[in-house]
């Protein structure tokens, strides 16, 4: 057994024994022993959290929404060391403070330069405050299934005044990916090159449709979804649905994601062939036409520009509620089972991809279900809209012998563990990571939650063998949702 699955296997008992883990929680107003600032796309919002509640017990999460929903820009986590970090010794407060908001590009690469860049962050007086408030959910158990990773605090973000370079950051994709108008936010400025990074596990992509569109077309083929993102079709009775007759008539909605977005990046490169293709390469209407603003709830032709895959989940759940036809590109982390506007009943599906689920769709095996997924079709290469995220770092930082340097090594190994992944552990979130798989380029053995193809890091590559079958079945998980 590895020390990282000791660690968790610890923190699993610890949680446990602790139950909400009340009694030892650390109170706002304990000062932390060290801060850690980190940033990246807004689908790594959740190995983030997984990966400290590797690390840590006793841990509380801080939101800036009043009512004690997650926040849409900022992942606040504070608890204790289960083990001693570098200088940090058992029991040491950490407090983690992760910026997702606004894309992985600016966040996880444009920082992790040679020359470095900071990031605007909430002032650590501001969410450390006695003036704090509580939610619903026990202090000090958000590492626990029960409590699902949610917030224990609320506080008041105040002014973003607190202007830091963070310690290390993510990609959805490599950083190179993030080039010209259509991918880089800063353009006609160059695309960065990071100081350093390591490949983490895969992210699974997918395709997601308002209920309300889901009920008349479950498929499309890679070719309609380019022709949707780069503006060909502009009304859904330009296509067919599942019964060969035209869709409902009405302006095509897409719940987009901003220029910079790690998603945005991913569906740009394996639908338009961006930058992959060279100039053969398709333009999203986004470039193109042009951003037309905040949803409208109404069925007429739109491109939505959101800053996180939460604001795209809540955009699918409102225009599912009025009825209308909507269509994004979203990481299957964000499962519709968590994102029901009316319990019980999806707002949104994943559809298939050229005739691919990531499933097999059955009663206990379906990404649109309320069991799990066992992501089988991906790790077989049969469905293949998955990439895999960089950990960017500064080498001055990262090999310094600070006790932070230590934390992003010790997160480092955590984020790159087999078993991160909900469906190689088996383990819920937050113990685990959902909508994740790991990559054979990182774990030559046959196993749950293993890729059996990889394009070790080249998003713009193809999928390439790298194992052949075991001796027996294939074995498969189960990523509970």
């Amino acid at each position: 057994m590895n020390s990282m699955q000791k660690t968790s296997l610890i923190a699993s008992a610890v949680a446990a024994a602790l139950g909400s883990g009340a009694a030892m929680a650390t109170i706002p107003t304990v000062p932390p022993n060290a801060v850690v600032y980190a940033a990246g796309g807004s689908a790594e919002a959740n190995p983030v959290v997984a990966a400290v509640c590797r690390l840590m017990t006793n841990v509380d999460s801080y939101t800036d929404v009043s009512g004690g929903a997650n926040s849409a820009s900022y992942r606040v986590l504070y608890g204790d060391l289960i083990n001693a970090v570098g200088s940090l010794g058992v029991g040491s407060h950490v407090l983690v403070v992760y910026k997702f908001n606004g894309g992985s590009y600016a966040n996880g690469a444009v920082p992790q330069t040679t020359g470095g860049g900071t990031l605007a962050y909430p002032q650590q007086s501001a969410i450390l405050s006695s003036s704090d408030g509580t939610t619903s959910y026990a202090q000090g158990s958000v590492c626990t299934v029960a409590t699902g990773g949610l917030p224990t605090y609320t506080y008041s973000i105040g002014s973003l005044s607190n202007i830091v370079q963070p310690d290390w950051g993510i990609t959805d994709l490599e950083a190179s990916i993030f080039q010209g108008a259509i991918n880089n936010p800063n353009y006609p400025a160059a695309t960065v090159t990071v100081a350093g990074s390591d490949l983490l596990y895969d992210l699974v992509e997918g395709v997601a449709v308002t209920q309300a569109l889901y009920n008349h077309k479950t498929s499309f083929s890679k070719a309609e979804v380019a022709g949707i993102f780069d503006g060909f079709y502009t009304d859904w009775s330009q296509l067919y649905g599942d019964n060969g007759s035209p869709l409902p008539a009405g302006g095509i909605i897409v719940i987009d994601r901003n220029v910079g977005s790690g998603t945005k990046a991913a569906g740009n490169q394996y639908f338009l062939g961006f930058p992959g293709l060279g100039a053969n390469h398709l333009n999203p209407e986004s470039v193109v036409y042009g951003y037309t603003g905040a949803l409208v709830l109404s069925q007429t032709l739109q491109d939505v520009s959101d800053t996180s895959s939460t604001a795209q989940a809540t955009d699918l759940e409102n225009a599912n509620g009025a009825g209308l036809l909507a269509i994004s590109i979203l990481s299957e982390d964000t499962p519709p089972v968590q994102n029901q506007k009316v319990s019980g009943t999806n707002s949104y599906d994943f559809v298939k991809i050229a005739g691919e689920a990531v499933d097999t769709g059955g009663a206990s095996d379906n990404i649109n279900g309320s069991v799990s997924t066992s992501y089988v079709n991906a790790i077989t290469g049969g469905y293949d809209f998955f990439y895999q995220p960089n950990f960017n770092y500064r080498p001055s930082f990262y090999n310094g012998g600070s006790a932070n340097a230590a934390l992003a090594k010790a997160l480092l190994t955590a984020f790159q563990s087999s078993t991160l992944p909900g469906v190689a552990s088996g383990l819920q979130f937050p113990l685990a990571a959902p909508g994740t798989l790991a990559d054979s380029d990182r774990n030559g053995t046959v196993a749950k939650g293993v890729t059996l193809d990889s394009r070790s890091g080249n998003s713009q590559g193809v999928l390439v063998p790298l194992l052949n079958a075991g001796s027996g079945a294939l074995p498969t998980g189960a990523d509970p949702l």
